[in-house]
C-alpha cells in the first residue's frame, strides 16, 4: 500500500512563485503559516488578509470581495513625494515636483478623498482624460497651488470646462496632444475671455523598450514633434498679436471707424507671452501612481 508523502511546498517558495519580492514593496509578503499578510505602512506591523476574509464572512459579508488599503494609499502618495524631493535637494534641481493623480485608475470617492487628502503638504494634484473625469476633478480639487491636468481627447465642451474652471481659480493646464487643438483653444479662449495654461506633449524622437517600443517616436499616436511645436507656437504668438491697438494710438478715418464699429472687439485673454506660459507648463513634472483597485 503506498503513503501520499508529506508535500515538501514552503511558504518561502509560495513566496519566491508568487513574486512579492518582486512587486510587494515592502507591503505584501507571506507568513510563516503560508498565509498573504500586508504591512500598510511597511513599518513591520502585518495584517493577515485572511483575518480580514473572516471578519467579513462574520459580518453576512460574500464574496467577490474588494479590500482597500487606505493607508497604503496615503503612505505611498507621501513617499513618491519624498523621494523626489530628496532627489531634487541632493542635486540642486531649481525646478519643483508636483505631481498628479489620474482619476482613470479608480474613480472611486474614497480613493479620490485620500489621495488628495495625502498629498495636502505636497500641492498633490490630478490628471483628468475625459470632461467627466475633469468634472470629478473640478469636485475634489482643493489648493491653488495644486494641478489639474488636462490630458486626452478634447472636445470643444471638455476645453470650454477647462477654461472655465480657470475662472474659479483652479491652476487647470490644457495639454496638446494633437496640432488641431490649438485653434480649438484660441477658438475657446476668445470665447470665454480666459487665459489658457497650456503645455505640449512631445513625440520625442527616440525608441523606447518593451511592450510600448513601436508606438515611439514617428510612431507615436499623440504628440507633437519639433516642427509642429515650433508651429503651434508661432499660432499662438499670432493669436495674442490680434488685440486691436487702442484708438488714442492713431486716427481712423471715418470710413475705417464704420466699418470697425460693427466688427466684435476681441481683447486677448494672454496677458502674458504665449510661449512663456507654455514653457512653463511643459516644464512642470508629472508623475503616475498607482493605487489598488
Amino acid at each position: 500500500m503506498k503513503t501520499k508523502s508529506a508535500s515538501t511546498w514552503s511558504a518561502a517558495q509560495s513566496e519566491e512563485h508568487y513574486g512579492f519580492k518582486r512587486w510587494g514593496a515592502n507591503h505584501f509578503s507571506v507568513d510563516s503559516g503560508g498565509f498573504v499578510q500586508v504591512q500598510p505602512l511597511a513599518d513591520g506591523r502585518n495584517i493577515r488578509l485572511m483575518d480580514v476574509v473572516d471578519e467579513a464572512r462574520s459580518m453576512g459579508l460574500k464574496a467577490p470581495l474588494v479590500i482597500r488599503l487606505q493607508d497604503t494609499l496615503r503612505y505611498r502618495v507621501t513617499q513618491l513625494n519624498q523621494v523626489f524631493h530628496k532627489a531634487i535637494k541632493e542635486e540642486g534641481y531649481k525646478g519643483e515636483y508636483r505631481g498628479v493623480f489620474p482619476i482613470k485608475v479608480n474613480q472611486l470617492r474614497e480613493v479620490v478623498d485620500e489621495i488628495v487628502s495625502a498629498g495636502k503638504d505636497f500641492n498633490f494634484g490630478l490628471e483628468a482624460g475625459s470632461k467627466p473625469e475633469l468634472m470629478i476633478a473640478l469636485a475634489m480639487h482643493e489648493g491653488a497651488q495644486r494641478l489639474i491636468i488636462c490630458n486626452g481627447y478634447k472636445d470643444h465642451d471638455y476645453m470650454r470646462l477647462a477654461l472655465l474652471g480657470r475662472k474659479l481659480g483652479k491652476r487647470i493646464i490644457i495639454v496638446i496632444e494633437q496640432l488641431s487643438e490649438v485653434d480649438s483653444i484660441i477658438e475657446i479662449s476668445r470665447e470665454t475671455g480666459v487665459k489658457p495654461l497650456i503645455g505640449f506633449r512631445v513625440k520625442l524622437q527616440t525608441r523606447g523598450e518593451g511592450k510600448w517600443a513601436m508606438s515611439t517616436g514617428d510612431n507615436a499616436k499623440f504628440g507633437l514633434n519639433t516642427a509642429e511645436i515650433l508651429f503651434a507656437v508661432e499660432k499662438l504668438k499670432a493669436a495674442t498679436r490680434r488685440c486691436p491697438t487702442s484708438s488714442r494710438s492713431r486716427p481712423r478715418s471715418p470710413r475705417r471707424r464704420a466699418s470697425t464699429a460693427s466688427s466684435p472687439r476681441w481683447v486677448s485673454p494672454w496677458a502674458t507671452s504665449t510661449s512663456a506660459a507654455a514653457s512653463a507648463s511643459t516644464t512642470t513634472a508629472r508623475a503616475r501612481t498607482s493605487s489598488p483597485r
